[in-house]
């Protein structure tokens, strides 16, 4: 890059750079502060808003923990005035949709630690009507831990008021007149999208009323139950930055459609291992399965298959391969077959909470598949396990191929028969082994009211990654299954959806006879989406295909242009990057994980300063930052186990964030109610100093680099700890505490002694990277 291309900021900053400058202006932009935006937010509605005692935490009657849980909620309104002032303040654990009168209002709530919910509050005076009303909430339970939300019961809370002009009034308090029904439709065992996020969405809309949620529609709910433990939950208080945006964007352009391959038989089940929490999901766990091949000749049968030992005629484990970077998320295996029944015995340990088995072979072959050996058979595979870790050394020790009867019957699970007709409901898998066919001649401008009248594949491209929940309206008959399947980037013309192992980014929607709705709970990141529409006869239609963009609403105040094109375009970039990562809080990527760092958030924060100047997001993922590391700032406070592993240097990160927002915004008080943590954090690190002033690191998180992280005295950290002592001294010196400003400042200047006379090489002319 020569020296001497323009750039212009805010149209008042205007020099000549060279690219190191402007990437050191990128990273470093916390000198560029913009206080427009920060002066204006909504009334949150505080004082006579927040929760009267009487308002309880409900739930169906169902057990409250259970894994992904969907509950309808639903209040009922005959209005014989106009209304005046309606007010509904609410709060879910773990999500919640807020529909009025058919609706959709939003997405909520902020994300949250259950010791300090926040709870989110709407005028719905526009959306009611003289008549029939129903204000209805769909609240989903993870049940499970994730990177954004702690495993936690469901429960749904709610009150505010309904005035009308003649002074009629209706109490919106739970439980009061609220009704509620299980959304049965959900499966509860789907794998977790990723090892950070929550379950896949696999819904059957066959098992559920779709019209729940309309007032002229009867609702069948009963009244709900209080949950029993209701001081699982702090203090609610208001939602203390606004609320998501909700933009609707179609597709950009429909980058092919695709016959589906049908050559092949593809069978698959699901075997769910205890996950909800990160331990469990984490611990894998033997799991043995059986059937019987039969083969109307002798022949040698090319098989996919998705790891684990196999066996065949007590011969194995059988080679296998790679199938191919065409295929990803399969082996290939050769089944020599001989006419007749063939015994087949698998033996593998669950991968992150689940086995998801899946087999496909040519449907020439003329297989068919039985545990009791029977032509005809109702189950197709058996299966046993997942055994109990006390079991675990019991079943590893026995020899395999093991003879069904074999199985010792004092263990935890015998063996259990998997029907024909089973799916292993992982959307993404199956996506990646339906193979395109043949190209289905379509303009790339039609990406609405396309019929299909055979399994089919298609592709759209919304330009830009957006954060966003799908939608997909089409007319099916059914049983019609349809995978929506996003990814950033394409392979071979389709969606590179499983680009990683134990990456899930699919969602499965079942369709009703007719037409359907097919909507998102969760929003995910996209740019391509895929859509495959499979097991249906006649012909589909697929109406509509949208997304509903649901991040941070930052304004963009700074600007950026440049006379060299792709300074600008790098300018564009760093702020759609900023939006897709900012949502509820700052997130690690909004396809991967949804998790909230402090390494990834002071990068963030420098381009939230230059393009937006709203530091309003920073303060709440400080406050969350209390939370996660709660055992870090706060004395005798343990570590929650759903937590990510301990991690020293990333807590002392967040002192940098705090140094950043005071500078900018004056806010004194904030502040100075998270000191005494931080004094703490860097207290008790300094107190770990040994004779020669170094600290022994269990773990620290210096990212994409081959540095030793675990058990090593760190040099990055000790660099990173002086500098906190340093921050920390500056603060002390702006809260007016003078002795801790004296006494941080002196650990800076011995920690910085230490570390140029300790990490020092001076036959290399270059710092160590430890110890």
């Amino acid at each position: 890059m020569p020296i001497g291309n323009e750039i212009r900021l805010n149209t008042y900053i205007h020099i000549p750079v060279s690219f190191s400058y402007f990437r050191y202006l990128m990273h470093l932009s916390s000198r560029i502060y913009l206080f427009i935006g920060l002066l204006f937010f909504p009334l949150l509605h505080k004082g006579q808003n927040s929760p009267p005692t009487s308002a309880r935490f409900i739930w169906t009657n169902q057990h409250e923990s259970d894994r992904f849980q969907v509950t309808a909620f639903r209040y009922d309104l005959e209005i014989e005035e106009n209304v005046s002032e309606a007010m509904i303040h609410l709060f879910a654990d773990s999500r919640y949709h807020l529909i009025v009168n058919g609706q959709f209002i939003n997405f909520g709530p902020a994300r949250f630690y259950p010791a300090h919910p926040m709870y989110d509050s709407y005028n719905i005076t526009p959306y009611l009507r003289k008549g029939n009303n129903a204000i209805a909430v769909k609240v989903f339970s993870n049940g499970t831990s994730s990177f954004q939300l702690r495993r936690n019961p469901g429960g749904f809370i709610a009150w505010g008021n309904v005035k009308t002009a003649g002074d009629q009034q209706y109490s919106l308090e739970t439980p009061g007149n609220w009704r509620c029904i299980p959304l049965n439709g959900y499966h509860g065992n789907t794998p977790r999208m990723s090892f950070a996020t929550g379950p896949m969405e696999v819904y059957d809309s066959r098992k559920d009323d779709q019209d729940w949620c309309l007032p002229e529609h009867s609702f069948k709910g009963k009244s709900p139950v209080e949950v029993e433990k209701q001081e699982i939950w702090g203090e609610l208080t208001p939602r203390n930055i606004p609320h998501l945006t909700r933009e609707v964007y179609k597709p950009q352009e429909l980058v092919g459609a695709y016959q589906l391959k049908n050559d092949e038989e593809m069978l698959s089940f699901r075997v769910a291992v205890p996950d909800k929490s990160q331990s469990e999901f984490r611990h894998n766990r033997p799991l043995l399965g059986y059937t019987y091949i039969y083969s109307p000749k002798e022949q040698n049968v090319e098989a996919g298959i998705w790891w684990g030992n196999h066996y065949l005629n007590g011969e194995g484990p059988l080679p296998q391969e790679d199938a191919g970077p065409d295929k990803p998320h399969r082996q290939t295996i050769h089944l020599q077959l001989k006419k007749g029944w063939n015994a087949f015995f698998v033996q593998r340990n669950s991968f992150w909470g689940k086995w998801d088995f899946f087999m496909a072979y040519p449907k020439t072959a003329g297989l068919i598949l039985s545990p009791d050996k029977k032509k005809n058979d109702a189950n197709w595979f058996r299966v046993a396990g997942p055994f109990l870790e006390n079991e675990e050394e019991t079943v590893n020790s026995l020899k395999f191929p093991l003879s069904p009867k074999d199985l010792p019957a004092n263990l935890s699970a015998g063996w259990r028969d998997i029907p024909v007709g089973s799916f292993a409901h992982n959307p993404a898998v199956e996506m990646s082994w339906q193979y395109l066919g043949e190209k289905i001649e379509l303009p790339s401008i039609q990406i609405e009211n396309i019929t299909l009248d055979q399994p089919s594949a298609l592709v759209f491209d919304f330009r830009y990654k957006k954060l966003a929940r799908i939608v997909v309206e089409y007319e099916a008959p059914e049983g019609t299954i349809l995978d929506a399947g996003f990814s950033e980037d394409l392979q071979d013309g389709r969606a590179r959806v499983t680009k990683r192992n134990g990456v899930y980014p699919a969602v499965r929607h079942i369709a009703r006879k007719g037409k359907n709705h097919f909507e998102t709970l969760k929003p995910y990141g996209i740019r391509y989406l895929q859509v495959n529409v499979s097991h249906f006869t006649g012909s589909v239609k697929i109406k509509k295909v949208y997304v509903i963009n649901q991040v941070y609403p930052f304004e963009q105040t700074g600007n950026f242009a440049c006379s060299d094109p792709l300074m600008s375009q790098i300018w564009d970039l760093g702020w759609r990057t900023l939006r897709v990562c900012a949502e509820d809080s700052y997130t690690d990527t909004p396809f991967r994980e949804r998790g909230l760092y402090a390494g990834d958030m002071l990068p963030q924060m420098a381009l939230t300063l230059a393009g937006s100047g709203d530091l309003r997001l920073v303060k709440r993922c400080l406050e969350l930052f209390q939370d996660m590391y709660i055992d870090q700032f706060f004395e005798d406070a343990d570590k929650h186990p759903d937590e990510i592993g301990l991690l020293e240097d990333y807590p002392l990160l967040t002192l940098e964030a705090l140094k950043w927002y005071l500078d900018r915004t004056g806010d004194l008080d904030f502040v100075e109610s998270l000191y005494t943590q931080y004094a703490y954090l860097v207290q008790k690190q300094i107190d770990k100093r040994n004779a020669e002033g170094m600290i022994f690191n269990q773990r620290v998180f210096i990212e994409w680099t081959q540095l030793q992280k675990s058990n090593v005295y760190s040099s990055a950290y000790h660099a990173l700890l002086a500098r906190s002592c340093k921050v920390l001294a500056l603060i002390a010196d702006d809260l007016g505490k003078e002795d801790d400003k004296i006494a941080f400042s002196n650990y800076a200047e011995d920690l910085t002694r230490s570390f140029q006379q300790l990490y020092w090489d001076e036959t290399k002319g270059a710092f160590r990277d430890g110890y």
